[in-house]
């Protein structure tokens, strides 16, 4: 029953410590190889694409029902390069790359999620839009220059820049991979006596989370595993080895999962979920007859 993720295709992997998880099947793209994964909480959307260049489709799907709910045409000659969601879901940010390396036009398009129409096509750009990034009130958002925002019509607000917020005791955060960071970088946690631990250095680059109740910390990986680690004590608790190579992950609040998209093009068509341990119906698992 995709509605409740529950799948009779389940596999169980064995955590580390003490604690158990689950990865399940969701349901099926039918495809391989995803090249963009995000995830709308508000809407209970997924937004996929995928590296196919006959391919110049964004994805709606309803995680809940397991069906498209729209396609949004990228143009033919373009494949889809970055996707940002606004956080109550009305609008869309898309990046796309040409397929041409003659061209090299990239563009960017706004969507209007209510219409389901793209709104705008900003001119032509010389360079890539790859980190697309929407303000927490959805007014606004950046492309990869964060000293300038635009309004969702594109055009410039003044005085934007963005200013990231300094990571807080029990958050988790990362120093990206760069010439100056090749000493430091990595996925890290802080935890409430403000001590930063330094979890790995090989996460797979913003695909990590914090679950909600603030008791683990999940990422992917360069070398395709998903791995667990309890905040408590900042321990490993779970990992497995789930593709080749890399991996695309999304947090499920209300559902208390995290979603994974698979990038290789030899690995698994499906829409997959790491269950985290908590009450039973919290996890989708069904009653045993013991329980019903």
């Amino acid at each position: 029953m995709l509605g409740g993720y529950e799948s009779s295709g389940a596999e169980t992997a064995t955590a580390k410590a003490d604690t158990q998880f689950d990865l399940v099947k969701l349901f099926d793209f039918e495809r391989r190889q995803v090249r963009n994964f995000t995830f709308c909480q508000a809407t209970r959307r997924l937004y996929v694409s995928f590296t196919d260049n006959n391919d110049d489709w964004l994805y709606e799907w309803n995680v809940d029902t397991g069906k498209v709910i729209h396609r949004y045409e990228l143009g033919k000659g373009y494949i889809c390069d970055s996707v940002a969601i606004s956080p109550d879901g009305k609008h869309l940010v898309v990046g796309c790359w040409p397929l041409s390396p003659s061209t090299l036009q990239c563009k960017t398009l706004i969507g209007d999620n209510a219409s389901r129409q793209i709104t705008e096509h900003l001119a032509s750009r010389g360079t890539r839009t790859f980190c697309p990034l929407f303000a927490a009130d959805g007014s606004r958002f950046w492309l990869d220059d964060r000293q300038q925002a635009s309004d969702l019509t594109g055009r410039p607000i003044a005085g934007s820049a963005y200013v990231s917020a300094a990571p807080d005791k029990g958050t988790a955060w990362r120093i990206e991979s760069t010439k100056e960071t090749s000493e430091t970088h990595g996925l890290y946690f802080r935890d409430l006596s403000g001590k930063d631990h330094r979890l790995t250095a090989n996460e797979w680059h913003d695909n990590y989370c914090l679950t909600k109740d603030h008791n683990f910390v999940v990422a992917t990986t360069w070398d395709g595993e998903v791995i667990v680690w309890r905040t408590k004590d900042v321990r490993e608790v779970f990992r497995k080895k789930i593709a080749d190579q890399y991996g695309y992950l999304a947090y499920d609040a209300a559902k208390n999962c995290i979603l994974l998209g698979d990038a290789t093009n030899n690995g698994t068509t499906f829409l997959r979920a790491l269950i985290v341990p908590g009450e039973r119906a919290a996890r989708h698992v069904p009653p045993t007859p013991d329980e019903r």
